[in-house]
């Protein structure tokens, strides 16, 4: 009863209903997420898990369980979407590329400006957005931009339809769990170049 009186109200529901489920199926709760309030009044996101206890002739007499705190692996899920969220709403296209030249990430401007799907990116070497452009070429790009940092360039890029168009792009070259990275922002810029 006392854990129940924490749950967050927008979770009561659901929680009892699972715990009743349990109790009627005579069944554990394997993974049961909600949210909690804690005793400085913070919102608090946990993970359950629970075993019932039966006694001889099969009635639940008690349920032991254990509550993990996943507040830190929530907020940083939720940051990752809004990320993702704002990054597909911008007008520019955005990728994120290895030293290979993997498109690891390629937002929806990506796919607005090219044709591409976002699954056809994962296929893709980045050099293959140019003309002309060969993996020779890709490395000397890569060994400037991993002693500048950023650098800004202008190019042409291909359409899967094999159209061309003029492209501006802002290499950054970032760090992320001891592997690098080139996330560039790409803006069409065929309406300036006129």
């Amino acid at each position: 009863e006392s854990m129940l009186s924490r749950v967050h109200q927008d979770d009561i529901m659901k929680v009892q209903n699972i715990l009743q489920n349990a109790i009627d199926t005579k069944s554990n709760i394997d993974e049961l997420h909600m949210r909690i309030i804690d005793m400085k009044n913070t919102i608090k996101y946990m993970m359950t898990s629970a075993e019932l206890i039966l006694d001889d002739e099969g009635n639940v007499v008690e349920m032991i369980g254990t509550m993990m705190d996943i507040t830190q692996q929530q907020e940083e899920k939720e940051e990752l979407q809004l990320l993702k969220y704002a990054l597909d709403k911008i007008d520019e296209a955005a990728y994120l590329v290895d030293q290979e030249a993997n498109i690891h990430y390629a937002n929806k401007g990506a796919s607005h400006q090219t044709g591409y799907s976002s699954d056809a990116f994962k296929n893709m070497k980045a050099f293959e957005l140019t003309q002309d452009f060969t993996y020779e070429m890709w490395q000397g790009h890569w060994e400037e931009l991993s002693q500048k940092r950023n650098i800004t360039i202008e190019m042409q890029h291909q359409k899967k339809d094999g159209s061309l168009f003029d492209v501006e792009i802002s290499a950054n070259y970032i760090e992320y769990n001891k592997k690098f990275y080139n996330l560039g922002m790409v803006r069409d810029i065929t309406k300036r170049k006129e």
